[in-house]
């Protein structure tokens, strides 16, 4: 099944002279190959419904003009649980470059900078506390929330350090006595 296929089953009907158009837009996640590659940038604190609107909109226009190479890369993007900014390539289509990772970085940063908030830090660690609530806190203080009982082995972690589709839908949310944070403990 092609992409145009695809999308023509769930995208509106585009007149033929915005053809080109059309088949730059966002992939559903769903399409996207097992093994699309995945980055995940995390707030620090959750964003605002103002916030996580915007960025999610400023995010879509972003990656349907991202190119490696004068090439359009197949992407998909999303902002998840208001704290998450997460953007998919399907490599199998057109592979990102560095130079295309370092616009995608040069957005987040125009992001962090514009709405005043923390994407970049891979020191801070967002796990579901025991009321099901998200929370972040630096990887240093994860020994000292084991001390204090906030967390145990069974807290899922959050591994932003996935690389594929396929471990974002089975890797990413984690007991962090199956995870790389466990080291921290």
């Amino acid at each position: 099944m092609s992409i145009l296929s695809i999308c023509k089953d769930l995208c509106l009907p585009l007149r033929l002279d915005e053809q080109y158009k059309f088949i730059r837009m966002l992939i559903p996640f769903q399409t996207l190959d097992d093994n699309s590659r995945v980055w995940i940038f995390q707030a620090e604190n959750e964003l605002s419904q103002i916030q996580a609107t915007e960025i999610k909109s400023e995010l879509f226009e972003f990656l349907q003009e991202w190119t490696a190479h004068n090439a359009h890369l197949h992407t998909s993007g999303e902002v998840l649980h208001h704290r998450f900014v997460v953007v998919m390539v399907d490599e199998s289509q057109v592979g990102a470059s560095g130079c295309s990772i370092d616009k995608l970085t040069h957005f987040i940063q125009n992001v962090e900078q514009k709405y005043n908030v923390t994407l970049l830090d891979r020191m801070s660690v967002t796990y579901i506390t025991s009321d099901d609530k998200i929370a972040a806190t630096h990887l240093n203080q994860l020994g000292s929330l084991l001390k204090e009982g906030k967390i145990d082995e069974e807290t899922l972690v959050f591994n932003n350090l996935v690389g594929t589709k396929s471990d974002f839908e089975t890797k990413w949310k984690i007991k962090i006595k199956d995870s790389w944070h466990k080291r921290f403990l």
